[in-house]
């Protein structure tokens, strides 16, 4: 009986053992059964896609033909394509690889870019904002401007004012001045190129549209700052400007017509289709001022200087003796009447293209002026500068003219009538002027009749040009001055003069 109990013993331990080793059997059956899948996937890939089961056929029946010598077209025409094929999918293999790292360079780069875009966006915007902010500061000041402006309309109303400031009022329009600083400002939702200061213009224009005083004026301007002024579009005809500042401002189409500009600072700014008509200028400086398109008909600009201006489709006439030229853009410059005597420019060979540059005026030019070449040296005798500077003809038609009329104003002022006045103008500060009106040789392009005698209208610096005082004439054939009133043509009184020997030549 116990050796039956053993028995059973033994015989469930052998089953127990059996099924052991049958599960270990049956996991390194699956572990190798795993190992020929990975193993025929890897052969798969590489014998059925770039080898390829039609190819390894082909190559198979051409082998089993070759030694019988019984190769037939077919297999070779099937071995052929079947290479192609093959080279063709490798080759598109490869050019996948090749454009995958491609196609994710620019998927990248366009990542990059589309971030760059929006930094540009926030920093644009940023931008703004910080301009904005400086704007916004300037409310409190445009508060100021109008507490200043109420300030000179107490003043000027009081009896007896005259347009007179106290000094207490000019030096706070001076630190108002100063302290509206350029900014740049929002235009149709972008900032603009350059910072300007729309403050400074409006109270520019408050000031002029004031009827101050001219040595008001004289004292705002001496030390206020109006650069970088917007003034775009602005009225300023006839306005008292002189020794005023307007470096980079923006005058783009202003009208100065008949403004009183000498000595002032206009380098720099943009004065495209400007209108500077009769305007006085000398020694005013417009050094790299952007004059394309502006009207300077009968402008008096003696020693002025416009080196590097553009006067690109300008007109240009009057009197601009000893300015400096050097440098301008002429492109499609028009000229007719224009004084160039003592004017400096660069580069003669512009004299020689004229005609390239379609500038209206060479035939005037070479009629009443000669080009000399200059040279500036230093104290070793070092050519320091060179130029070319414009003389005028002696026997030239505009010289004889300006020595005649010359002489003409030397015997109007020898009057005593006209000595007179001009003691009381040195005293007012207020010299005179005398305005060409006719004379024998006549200038149609500055709007002077040819007449028998030299006509004028006599007027002061402060007064304005419209308003003459009175006007004047003088017969060179009878060698006597006259004087008629503005309301009448009939001879109101004649000034005996006690000139006498005036030269032939200077009327015909």
């Amino acid at each position: 009986m116990e050796e039956e109990e053993k028995s059973k013993e033994q015989l469930q331990d052998l089953i127990k053992e059996n099924l052991l080793l049958r599960t270990e059997l049956n996991f390194y059956k699956g572990k190798d059964a795993g190992k020929g899948t990975i193993s025929n996937w890897g052969r798969r890939l590489t014998t059925n896609y770039l080898v390829g089961k039609g190819l390894k056929k082909s190559v198979k029946q051409l082998y089993e033909e070759i030694p019988d010598q019984k190769v037939t077209k077919d297999t070779l025409a099937e071995f052929t394509s079947q290479l192609i094929i093959r080279i063709t999918r490798i080759g598109t293999f490869t050019l996948l690889i090749t454009v995958l790292p491609l196609l994710v360079l620019s998927i990248q780069t366009y990542i990059l870019n589309s971030q760059n875009t929006l930094l540009r966006y926030q920093n644009n915007r940023l931008d703004q904002q910080v301009n904005l902010e400086e704007g916004s500061r300037r409310s409190s000041l445009v508060f100021l401007m109008s507490n200043l402006m109420d300030k000179i309309g107490e003043e000027t109303s009081q009896p007896n004012n005259n347009g007179r400031l106290s000094e207490s009022l000019i030096s706070r329009i001076i630190s108002l001045s100063q302290a509206f600083r350029p900014y740049r400002y929002l235009e149709n939702d972008q900032l603009i190129k350059q910072p300007l200061s729309p403050e400074r213009g409006q109270l520019l224009l408050s000031l002029i549209n004031s009827n101050l005083k001219i040595e008001v004026y004289q004292k705002i301007f001496l030390k206020a700052n109006f650069s970088y002024s917007d003034l775009q579009g602005a009225n300023l005809v006839d306005a008292y400007l002189r020794e005023i500042n307007l470096q980079y401002a923006n005058l783009e189409e202003v009208n100065f017509q008949g403004a009183d500009l000498d000595y002032a600072n206009i380098s720099f700014a943009n004065m495209q289709k400007a209108d500077f008509k009769n305007a006085t200028m000398n020694n005013s400086r417009l050094t790299q001022a952007d004059l394309s398109g502006a009207n300077l008909e009968d402008v008096e600009m003696r020693n002025g200087n416009m080196m590097k201006a553009n006067l690109t489709n300008a007109f240009f006439g009057g009197d601009f003796s000893n300015t400096t030229l050097r440098g301008i853009k002429v492109d499609n410059l028009t000229f007719k009447f224009v004084d160039l005597d003592g004017v400096k420019i660069q580069d003669i060979n512009v004299l020689y293209e004229l005609e390239k540059y379609n500038v209206s005026g060479k035939m005037y030019i070479e009629e009443y002026f000669d080009i000399k070449e200059k040279v500036t040296k230093d104290s070793s005798g070092l050519i320091v500068d060179q130029y070319y500077e414009f003389e005028r003809k002696k026997a030239s038609t505009l010289d004889m003219l300006d020595d005649c009329q010359e002489k003409v104003l030397e015997i109007i002022k020898s009057t005593d009538r006209i000595k007179k006045l001009e003691e009381e103008a040195i005293k007012r500060k207020d010299p005179l002027v005398f305005i060409v009106k006719a004379h024998p040789f006549g200038e149609e392009s500055l709007g002077i009749p040819k007449d028998t005698v030299y006509r004028y209208e006599l007027t002061t610096e402060h007064q304005p040009k419209e308003l003459p005082l009175f006007k004047l004439s003088f017969d060179p054939d009878e060698n006597f001055v006259t004087e008629m009133s503005l309301t009448d043509t009939v001879q109101h009184k004649i000034l005996r003069s006690k000139r006498r020997g005036f030269a032939k030549k200077c009327w015909k």
